[in-house]
Protein backbone atom coordinates (compact mmCIF):
# COMPACT_ATOMS: atom_id res chain seq x y z
CA UNK A 1 0.00 0.00 0.00
CA UNK A 2 1.14 3.20 -0.59
CA UNK A 3 3.19 5.15 1.79
CA UNK A 4 0.53 7.98 1.81
CA UNK A 5 -2.31 6.08 2.91
CA UNK A 6 -0.74 5.08 5.58
CA UNK A 7 0.52 8.37 6.56
CA UNK A 8 -3.09 9.99 6.13
CA UNK A 9 -4.99 6.62 8.35
CA UNK A 10 -2.43 7.83 11.15
CA UNK A 11 -3.03 11.58 11.01
CA UNK A 12 -6.91 10.68 10.59
CA UNK A 13 -6.68 8.43 13.85
CA UNK A 14 -4.09 10.60 15.64
CA UNK A 15 -7.25 13.38 15.59
CA UNK A 16 -9.73 11.61 16.33
CA UNK A 17 -7.49 10.60 19.29
CA UNK A 18 -6.94 14.17 19.83
CA UNK A 19 -10.55 14.36 19.54
CA UNK A 20 -11.87 12.36 21.75
CA UNK A 21 -9.66 14.06 24.40
CA UNK A 22 -10.20 17.42 23.89
CA UNK A 23 -14.29 16.50 24.23
CA UNK A 24 -13.64 14.59 27.02
CA UNK A 25 -11.36 17.27 29.08
CA UNK A 26 -14.39 19.96 27.84
CA UNK A 27 -16.57 17.90 29.22
CA UNK A 28 -15.33 17.30 32.53
CA UNK A 29 -14.42 21.17 32.69
CA UNK A 30 -18.17 21.74 32.48
CA UNK A 31 -19.35 19.53 34.82
CA UNK A 32 -21.12 21.12 37.90
CA UNK A 33 -19.06 20.47 41.18
CA UNK A 34 -21.05 20.36 44.22
CA UNK A 35 -21.19 21.23 47.58
CA UNK A 36 -22.36 19.91 50.52
CA UNK A 37 -23.40 22.05 52.99
CA UNK A 38 -24.37 20.33 56.55
CA UNK A 39 -26.12 22.58 59.29
CA UNK A 40 -28.63 22.13 62.08
CA UNK A 41 -29.90 26.01 62.38
CA UNK A 42 -30.34 27.57 59.09
CA UNK A 43 -32.90 27.07 56.60
CA UNK A 44 -31.70 27.17 52.63
CA UNK A 45 -34.48 29.62 51.68
CA UNK A 46 -32.81 32.46 54.24
CA UNK A 47 -29.72 31.52 51.78
CA UNK A 48 -31.24 31.56 48.86
CA UNK A 49 -29.93 34.62 46.78
CA UNK A 50 -26.21 34.47 48.20
CA UNK A 51 -26.42 30.86 47.11
CA UNK A 52 -27.95 31.19 43.86
CA UNK A 53 -25.29 33.89 42.82
CA UNK A 54 -22.13 32.04 44.15
CA UNK A 55 -23.61 28.79 42.04
CA UNK A 56 -23.77 30.51 39.02
CA UNK A 57 -20.50 32.63 39.25
CA UNK A 58 -18.79 29.46 40.07
CA UNK A 59 -20.70 26.54 38.54
CA UNK A 60 -20.89 24.63 41.41
CA UNK A 61 -24.38 23.21 42.86
CA UNK A 62 -24.93 23.89 46.92
CA UNK A 63 -26.80 21.30 48.29
CA UNK A 64 -27.85 21.84 51.57
CA UNK A 65 -28.69 19.61 54.36
CA UNK A 66 -30.65 20.67 57.47
CA UNK A 67 -30.31 17.97 60.79
CA UNK A 68 -32.27 17.76 63.51
CA UNK A 69 -30.64 19.49 66.20
CA UNK A 70 -31.12 16.56 68.91
CA UNK A 71 -29.61 14.08 65.97
CA UNK A 72 -27.36 16.45 65.12
CA UNK A 73 -23.52 15.64 66.18
CA UNK A 74 -24.63 11.59 65.95
CA UNK A 75 -25.92 12.45 62.07
CA UNK A 76 -23.72 15.25 61.28
CA UNK A 77 -20.68 12.69 62.15
CA UNK A 78 -21.63 9.80 60.07
CA UNK A 79 -21.83 12.33 57.28
CA UNK A 80 -18.23 13.45 57.93
CA UNK A 81 -16.74 10.17 57.68
CA UNK A 82 -18.24 9.64 54.23
CA UNK A 83 -15.79 13.06 53.31
CA UNK A 84 -18.88 14.29 51.27
CA UNK A 85 -18.91 17.41 53.84
CA UNK A 86 -17.89 20.34 52.80
CA UNK A 87 -19.26 23.12 55.02
CA UNK A 88 -20.23 21.77 58.75
CA UNK A 89 -21.76 24.24 60.66
CA UNK A 90 -21.50 23.70 64.49
CA UNK A 91 -22.55 24.76 67.63
CA UNK A 92 -19.03 27.09 68.54
CA UNK A 93 -18.43 25.65 71.91
CA UNK A 94 -17.66 22.03 69.68
CA UNK A 95 -14.57 23.93 68.28
CA UNK A 96 -11.93 22.63 71.12
CA UNK A 97 -13.48 18.77 70.27
CA UNK A 98 -13.45 18.71 66.93
CA UNK A 99 -10.89 21.08 65.35
CA UNK A 100 -8.14 18.49 64.61
CA UNK A 101 -11.20 17.19 62.07
CA UNK A 102 -11.12 20.70 60.29
CA UNK A 103 -9.46 22.53 57.42
CA UNK A 104 -8.44 26.17 58.47
CA UNK A 105 -8.90 29.07 56.50
CA UNK A 106 -5.39 29.36 54.66
CA UNK A 107 -6.30 32.66 52.69
CA UNK A 108 -6.22 36.48 53.75
CA UNK A 109 -8.64 38.50 55.01
CA UNK A 110 -9.54 41.98 53.42
CA UNK A 111 -10.41 43.18 57.07
CA UNK A 112 -8.78 41.69 60.28
CA UNK A 113 -10.75 38.66 61.54
CA UNK A 114 -10.86 40.41 64.33
CA UNK A 115 -11.84 43.41 63.63
CA UNK A 116 -15.60 41.98 61.55
CA UNK A 117 -16.70 40.49 65.01
CA UNK A 118 -17.12 40.42 68.01
CA UNK A 119 -14.17 39.48 71.06
CA UNK A 120 -15.96 36.13 71.86
CA UNK A 121 -16.05 34.97 68.10
CA UNK A 122 -12.71 35.28 67.29
CA UNK A 123 -11.55 34.03 71.00
CA UNK A 124 -13.32 30.81 69.69
CA UNK A 125 -12.65 30.22 66.46
CA UNK A 126 -9.52 31.46 66.06
CA UNK A 127 -6.83 28.64 67.25
CA UNK A 128 -3.19 29.03 67.32
CA UNK A 129 -3.56 32.27 64.58
CA UNK A 130 -5.48 30.20 62.14
CA UNK A 131 -9.35 30.50 61.46
CA UNK A 132 -11.29 27.85 61.81
CA UNK A 133 -14.82 28.62 61.67
CA UNK A 134 -17.17 31.90 60.41
CA UNK A 135 -20.62 32.95 62.04
CA UNK A 136 -22.90 34.46 60.38
CA UNK A 137 -25.60 35.00 62.99
CA UNK A 138 -25.26 35.16 66.92
CA UNK A 139 -27.74 34.74 69.97
CA UNK A 140 -27.39 35.28 73.78
CA UNK A 141 -28.86 34.58 76.92
CA UNK A 142 -31.85 37.01 78.14
CA UNK A 143 -34.41 37.57 80.60
CA UNK A 144 -38.06 37.16 80.11
CA UNK A 145 -40.24 39.24 81.93
CA UNK A 146 -44.04 38.99 82.08
CA UNK A 147 -45.44 42.40 82.44
CA UNK A 148 -48.64 41.18 83.54
CA UNK A 149 -46.69 39.57 86.98
CA UNK A 150 -48.78 40.28 90.42
CA UNK A 151 -47.93 40.67 93.94
CA UNK A 152 -48.46 37.75 96.11
CA UNK A 153 -51.13 39.47 98.27
CA UNK A 154 -52.64 43.35 97.75
CA UNK A 155 -51.07 44.42 100.81
CA UNK A 156 -47.40 44.73 100.03
CA UNK A 157 -45.93 47.69 101.67
CA UNK A 158 -44.14 51.06 99.58
CA UNK A 159 -40.79 48.79 99.81
CA UNK A 160 -41.81 45.66 98.46
CA UNK A 161 -43.54 47.60 95.37
CA UNK A 162 -40.85 49.38 94.94
CA UNK A 163 -38.68 45.84 94.83
CA UNK A 164 -42.01 44.82 91.86
CA UNK A 165 -41.56 47.87 90.02
CA UNK A 166 -37.71 47.83 89.52
CA UNK A 167 -36.05 46.49 86.56
CA UNK A 168 -34.31 42.77 87.44
CA UNK A 169 -30.92 43.70 86.69
CA UNK A 170 -29.01 42.26 89.32
CA UNK A 171 -29.30 38.21 89.95
CA UNK A 172 -30.15 39.74 94.15
CA UNK A 173 -32.87 41.99 92.31
CA UNK A 174 -34.72 38.32 91.08
CA UNK A 175 -33.72 37.00 94.66
CA UNK A 176 -35.83 39.75 95.82
CA UNK A 177 -38.18 39.71 94.01
CA UNK A 178 -39.19 35.97 93.80
CA UNK A 179 -40.96 35.21 97.11
CA UNK A 180 -43.41 39.26 96.71
CA UNK A 181 -44.83 37.46 93.49
CA UNK A 182 -47.94 35.11 92.70
CA UNK A 183 -45.93 33.21 90.54
CA UNK A 184 -42.12 33.26 90.78
CA UNK A 185 -38.99 33.11 88.38
CA UNK A 186 -38.87 29.83 86.73
CA UNK A 187 -35.14 28.79 87.67
CA UNK A 188 -33.27 26.49 89.82
CA UNK A 189 -34.02 23.26 88.73
CA UNK A 190 -32.33 21.25 85.86
CA UNK A 191 -35.82 21.11 84.24
CA UNK A 192 -34.37 24.74 82.03
CA UNK A 193 -33.42 23.61 78.58
CA UNK A 194 -30.71 26.43 78.90
CA UNK A 195 -29.85 25.36 82.85
CA UNK A 196 -26.31 24.22 82.06
CA UNK A 197 -25.99 27.72 80.33
CA UNK A 198 -27.14 29.72 83.01
CA UNK A 199 -24.69 27.55 85.47
CA UNK A 200 -21.66 28.63 83.91
CA UNK A 201 -22.41 32.17 83.25
CA UNK A 202 -23.08 32.40 86.81
CA UNK A 203 -20.12 30.85 87.18
CA UNK A 204 -17.99 32.87 84.96
CA UNK A 205 -20.02 36.44 86.16
CA UNK A 206 -18.58 35.06 90.03
CA UNK A 207 -15.46 34.97 88.89
CA UNK A 208 -14.99 31.23 88.54
CA UNK A 209 -11.64 30.05 86.23
CA UNK A 210 -13.29 26.64 84.55
CA UNK A 211 -9.73 25.65 83.34
CA UNK A 212 -6.27 25.53 84.50
CA UNK A 213 -3.78 27.45 82.04
CA UNK A 214 -3.14 24.75 79.78
CA UNK A 215 -6.88 23.43 79.37
CA UNK A 216 -5.89 20.16 80.96
CA UNK A 217 -8.05 20.12 84.14
CA UNK A 218 -11.11 21.54 85.24
CA UNK A 219 -10.70 24.61 88.45
CA UNK A 220 -14.36 25.57 88.67
CA UNK A 221 -14.62 23.28 91.78
CA UNK A 222 -11.27 25.68 93.30
CA UNK A 223 -10.97 28.84 95.58
CA UNK A 224 -9.40 31.10 93.13
CA UNK A 225 -11.75 33.88 92.21
CA UNK A 226 -10.16 35.84 88.51
CA UNK A 227 -12.25 38.32 89.88
CA UNK A 228 -10.70 38.84 93.47
CA UNK A 229 -14.05 38.18 94.79
CA UNK A 230 -14.93 35.57 97.57
CA UNK A 231 -13.06 32.03 97.70
CA UNK A 232 -14.78 28.83 95.90
CA UNK A 233 -16.95 31.25 93.44
CA UNK A 234 -18.06 28.44 91.60
CA UNK A 235 -19.87 26.79 94.29
CA UNK A 236 -21.50 30.49 94.70
CA UNK A 237 -22.78 30.36 91.70
CA UNK A 238 -24.53 26.89 91.84
CA UNK A 239 -25.77 27.71 95.73
CA UNK A 240 -27.27 31.37 94.04
CA UNK A 241 -28.86 28.85 90.94
CA UNK A 242 -30.59 26.90 93.04
CA UNK A 243 -32.09 29.14 95.75
CA UNK A 244 -34.16 29.89 92.94
CA UNK A 245 -35.82 26.60 93.53
CA UNK A 246 -36.82 26.90 97.50
CA UNK A 247 -39.18 29.76 95.54
CA UNK A 248 -40.03 28.13 92.41
CA UNK A 249 -43.93 27.97 92.09
CA UNK A 250 -43.68 26.58 88.67
CA UNK A 251 -44.27 22.71 87.43
CA UNK A 252 -44.11 20.92 84.55
CA UNK A 253 -41.88 22.71 81.62
CA UNK A 254 -40.63 26.28 82.75
CA UNK A 255 -41.28 27.65 79.05
CA UNK A 256 -44.91 26.65 79.18
CA UNK A 257 -45.07 27.78 82.87
CA UNK A 258 -43.99 31.03 81.43
CA UNK A 259 -46.10 31.57 78.33
CA UNK A 260 -48.96 30.56 80.59
CA UNK A 261 -48.63 33.15 83.05
CA UNK A 262 -47.59 30.95 85.79
CA UNK A 263 -43.87 32.45 85.97
CA UNK A 264 -43.16 36.19 86.22
CA UNK A 265 -39.45 35.37 84.48
CA UNK A 266 -38.19 32.91 82.35
CA UNK A 267 -34.47 32.72 80.76
CA UNK A 268 -33.03 31.31 77.83
CA UNK A 269 -31.58 32.62 74.65
CA UNK A 270 -33.72 35.47 72.37
CA UNK A 271 -34.74 32.62 69.52
CA UNK A 272 -36.87 31.09 72.28
CA UNK A 273 -39.08 34.16 71.73
CA UNK A 274 -40.76 32.64 68.47
CA UNK A 275 -41.98 29.58 70.68
CA UNK A 276 -43.17 31.74 73.17
CA UNK A 277 -45.26 33.88 70.51
CA UNK A 278 -46.54 30.13 68.95
CA UNK A 279 -47.84 29.32 72.54
CA UNK A 280 -49.17 32.18 73.59
CA UNK A 281 -49.51 35.26 71.06
CA UNK A 282 -51.09 37.29 73.61
CA UNK A 283 -49.04 36.95 76.44
CA UNK A 284 -47.74 40.39 77.46
CA UNK A 285 -43.80 40.12 77.84
CA UNK A 286 -40.51 42.08 77.31
CA UNK A 287 -37.23 40.92 76.90
CA UNK A 288 -34.62 41.94 79.26
CA UNK A 289 -30.76 41.93 79.83
CA UNK A 290 -28.97 39.19 81.64
CA UNK A 291 -28.91 39.66 85.06
CA UNK A 292 -25.54 39.81 86.53
CA UNK A 293 -23.73 38.89 89.97
CA UNK A 294 -24.24 42.65 90.67
CA UNK A 295 -24.30 45.89 89.29
CA UNK A 296 -21.05 46.41 87.29
CA UNK A 297 -19.84 48.18 84.47
CA UNK A 298 -18.23 45.26 83.31
CA UNK A 299 -21.43 42.34 82.65
CA UNK A 300 -20.87 38.99 81.54
CA UNK A 301 -22.84 37.54 79.13
CA UNK A 302 -23.19 34.39 77.55
CA UNK A 303 -23.57 33.63 73.68
CA UNK A 304 -24.43 30.64 71.10
CA UNK A 305 -24.13 30.42 67.59
CA UNK A 306 -23.57 28.12 64.84
CA UNK A 307 -20.12 28.68 62.97
CA UNK A 308 -19.83 27.42 59.49
CA UNK A 309 -16.14 25.07 59.19
CA UNK A 310 -14.60 23.24 56.13
CA UNK A 311 -13.30 19.56 57.18
CA UNK A 312 -10.10 18.59 56.31
CA UNK A 313 -11.76 15.39 55.01
CA UNK A 314 -13.25 17.78 52.05
CA UNK A 315 -11.76 17.40 48.42
CA UNK A 316 -13.16 21.59 47.80
CA UNK A 317 -11.46 23.28 50.37
CA UNK A 318 -10.74 25.96 48.67
CA UNK A 319 -13.98 26.68 47.07
CA UNK A 320 -16.10 25.75 50.23
CA UNK A 321 -13.89 28.91 52.29
CA UNK A 322 -14.69 31.03 48.98
CA UNK A 323 -18.49 30.08 49.79
CA UNK A 324 -18.21 30.93 53.55
CA UNK A 325 -15.81 34.15 53.13
CA UNK A 326 -18.08 35.52 50.08
CA UNK A 327 -20.93 34.83 52.75
CA UNK A 328 -19.74 36.84 55.70
CA UNK A 329 -19.82 40.23 53.28
CA UNK A 330 -22.18 42.42 54.41
CA UNK A 331 -23.55 43.52 51.34
CA UNK A 332 -24.10 39.35 50.91
CA UNK A 333 -26.04 39.39 54.55
CA UNK A 334 -28.77 42.32 54.00
CA UNK A 335 -31.20 39.85 52.61
CA UNK A 336 -30.36 37.03 55.11
CA UNK A 337 -31.05 38.94 58.17
CA UNK A 338 -34.40 40.42 56.61
CA UNK A 339 -35.44 37.02 55.72
CA UNK A 340 -34.26 35.30 59.29
CA UNK A 341 -34.87 37.98 61.70
CA UNK A 342 -31.63 36.70 63.40
CA UNK A 343 -28.94 38.91 65.13
CA UNK A 344 -25.82 39.78 62.93
CA UNK A 345 -22.61 38.37 64.00
CA UNK A 346 -20.75 41.09 62.15
CA UNK A 347 -20.22 44.20 64.27
CA UNK A 348 -21.03 46.53 61.27
CA UNK A 349 -24.36 45.04 60.99
CA UNK A 350 -24.98 45.06 65.34
CA UNK A 351 -28.14 47.50 66.71
CA UNK A 352 -26.47 48.62 69.84
CA UNK A 353 -30.04 49.23 71.50
CA UNK A 354 -30.73 45.86 70.67
CA UNK A 355 -30.39 43.89 73.76
CA UNK A 356 -28.74 40.70 72.28
CA UNK A 357 -26.21 42.83 70.51
CA UNK A 358 -25.40 44.61 73.15
CA UNK A 359 -24.65 41.51 75.29
CA UNK A 360 -22.33 39.94 72.75
CA UNK A 361 -20.49 42.58 73.40
CA UNK A 362 -19.16 41.19 76.64
CA UNK A 363 -20.02 37.49 76.10
CA UNK A 364 -17.24 35.43 77.56
CA UNK A 365 -16.93 31.26 77.23
CA UNK A 366 -14.65 28.78 78.47
CA UNK A 367 -12.97 25.52 76.45
CA UNK A 368 -15.82 23.27 77.09
CA UNK A 369 -14.26 19.51 76.61
CA UNK A 370 -17.45 17.76 75.36
CA UNK A 371 -20.54 20.23 75.63
CA UNK A 372 -23.26 17.69 75.36
CA UNK A 373 -21.53 15.30 78.25
CA UNK A 374 -20.71 18.79 80.69
CA UNK A 375 -24.25 19.72 80.18
CA UNK A 376 -25.63 16.17 81.72
CA UNK A 377 -22.71 16.75 84.35
CA UNK A 378 -24.09 20.52 85.09
CA UNK A 379 -27.78 19.69 85.18
CA UNK A 380 -26.43 16.27 87.39
CA UNK A 381 -24.88 18.96 89.93
CA UNK A 382 -27.93 21.03 90.11
CA UNK A 383 -30.11 18.68 90.83
CA UNK A 384 -27.91 16.63 93.73
CA UNK A 385 -27.08 20.31 94.93
CA UNK A 386 -31.35 21.02 95.04
CA UNK A 387 -32.01 17.32 96.83
CA UNK A 388 -29.69 18.29 99.65
CA UNK A 389 -26.31 18.04 98.55
CA UNK A 390 -23.17 20.45 99.39
CA UNK A 391 -22.58 22.60 96.13
CA UNK A 392 -19.07 22.00 97.06
CA UNK A 393 -19.07 18.63 97.17
CA UNK A 394 -20.87 17.91 93.84
CA UNK A 395 -18.77 20.60 92.24
CA UNK A 396 -15.50 18.05 93.32
CA UNK A 397 -17.29 15.36 91.67
CA UNK A 398 -18.23 17.36 88.62
CA UNK A 399 -14.41 18.39 88.32
CA UNK A 400 -13.10 14.88 87.87
CA UNK A 401 -15.32 14.35 85.25
CA UNK A 402 -14.51 17.59 83.30
CA UNK A 403 -10.69 16.94 83.73
CA UNK A 404 -11.18 13.38 82.51
CA UNK A 405 -12.82 14.82 79.38
CA UNK A 406 -10.76 17.70 79.06
CA UNK A 407 -7.84 14.80 79.02
CA UNK A 408 -9.50 12.91 75.47
CA UNK A 409 -9.29 16.53 73.59
CA UNK A 410 -7.14 15.81 70.38
CA UNK A 411 -4.54 18.80 69.89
Amino acid sequence: MDKRYWILGGAVVALIVIGTLYFLSSRKNTQTKELTFVTYNEDEKNLSDYTAAFETANNVKINFKKIDPKNYELESLNLLSTGKVDIWGMPSSWIPKQHAKLAPYTGKLTTPYQSLYPKIVASENIINDKIYGLPISLDTLVLFVNNDIKAKNQDSTPAEDAILSAEPKTWDDLVAKNPLLQSGAALGTADLAAAPDILTVLMLQNGTQMTNQDNTQATFHTALNTLGGASFPGAAALNLYTSFAKNNKTTGDPLTAFTNGKAAFYIDYSAKESDIIRLNPNLNYSIRPLPQVKASKNPINFTSYETFTVPNASKNQALAWQFLIGLANKDNLKTYFETSKKHPALMELADQSDVVDQAVQTAQSWYNPEPTEVAKIFRDAITQVVSGQKAQTTLDGAAVQVTTLLGKIEN
